[in-house]
């Protein structure tokens, strides 16, 4: 049997512990290498700040950009020498965004590997469309050259076809997925539990930690919030101020992973994140894979995956909308829950991987 040689490229490893989205796509990738040969697919694993010689870089910056040129030949070369069909690059935007493109530039330059750039991000893309300023010019060039555009949402789908960028056929909604299994958890009775409500990410303000945090002042005294994550600096220290002030209502973790986090989502009713701008969050997965409801904004493409059923939908930045929504999700939690599990089943690596081959082996032939 002839496989596709896939080389994926993208962030692997994290210097802060923390990982992000693209970080967790590209980690599940390397532990799910099965999955890409029963449906085809040899894949080969590079991570994306590389220098020509191949040690890491930080370049997320301008400077760092200048310096990550020589992480385009090394990776063109990769591509080369074992002679990849296929180029999947994973980015989201900015400078990382241009970085990668320059990346799939080296490797068509050297290769006849058929690209396919998997853009994690759904917000701010009609700014690159403009095509004011070098940057942007750039990104814009470069992108139409792409062989295949993947992004997270239908919306995001719709501006590259209405903006000429991608054809139909040349663009298709790849959603991300959770990678806790059903053998990972099991049934836990929350019905005399206390509303417990779970924030799971970054600790930015443009997640919409700080909301949640003045919000969650104005319920029940009975009502407790579990905050697992870390970032900006002044950020982490309003939380540890606040949950200091609470009287054990508020409990920061930092980060979490692993059993301890199934174990919080498990004894969570309610996930919140009131984000101002998101894709598709894949802590929000693995809390409705675990019966926790989410009560989250309706940005990026979570409207496409939350509806009545299974979650609470919420206006970025309106405080007393995310309370009403908290409240509308706690009192129809039993049949919400039940909800978010069935949704959740849709989004798993297994089915995510088939689609990618899906997609790779469609445009072989």
């Amino acid at each position: 049997m002839h496989f596709e040689k896939l080389l994926v490229v993208g962030p692997l490893k994290s210097d802060s512990g923390s990982f992000g989205g693209i970080q967790t796509v590209m980690n599940a990738y390397e532990r799910s290498v099965s999955r890409f040969i029963e449906n085809g697919i040899q894949p080969f694993f590079q991570e994306s700040l590389i220098s020509i010689t191949g040690k890491r870089l930080e370049a997320n910056n301008p400077v760092g950009l200048m310096r990550s040129l020589g992480s385009s030949r090394y990776i063109g070369s990769k591509a080369a020498r074992i002679g990849a069909d296929g180029l999947l690059v994973n980015t989201s935007r900015g400078l990382s965004l241009l970085r990668e493109l320059r990346v799939i530039g080296q490797v068509q330059k050297k290769t006849s590997a058929r690209s396919y750039l998997y853009l994690h991000h759904a917000n701010e893309l009609d700014k690159y469309l403009t095509g004011i300023g070098y940057v942007d010019r750039e990104i814009l060039d470069r992108m139409k050259k792409v062989n295949h555009i993947l992004v997270l949402s239908k919306k995001t789908r719709n501006i590259f076809l209405h903006s000429g960028i991608a054809t139909p056929e040349r663009c298709s909604v790849l959603y991300p997925f959770h990678t806790i299994s059903h053998a990972q958890h099991h049934a836990v009775d929350r019905s005399n539990k206390k509303p417990r409500i779970i924030y799971m990410g970054h600790l930015y303000k443009q997640k919409g930690i700080i909301d949640l945090v003045e919000a969650f002042s104005s319920l029940p005294n009975n009502f407790q919030l579990d905050i697992c994550g870390d970032g900006d600096a002044d950020v982490r220290k309003y939380v540890v101020q606040k949950a200091g002030e609470s009287q054990g209502r508020i409990i920061f973790h930092g980060i979490v992973r692993g059993n301890k986090k199934i174990e919080l989502y498990q004894g969570a009713l309610l996930f919140c994140l009131p984000s101002y701008a998101e894709g598709l969050p894949i802590s929000m997965l693995e809390a409705m894979s675990c019966g926790c409801v989410p009560v989250v904004s309706n940005v990026g493409a979570i409207d496409e995956v939350i509806n009545r059923t299974n979650g609470v939908l919420v206006t970025p930045g309106d405080r007393q909308d995310i309370v009403r929504g908290l409240l509308d999700a706690y009192k129809n939690w039993e049949t919400m829950s039940r909800g978010c599990v069935q949704s959740s089943k849709h989004f798993t690596v297994e089915n995510h991987i088939k689609k990618v081959c899906e997609i790779i082996n469609s445009d072989k032939n």
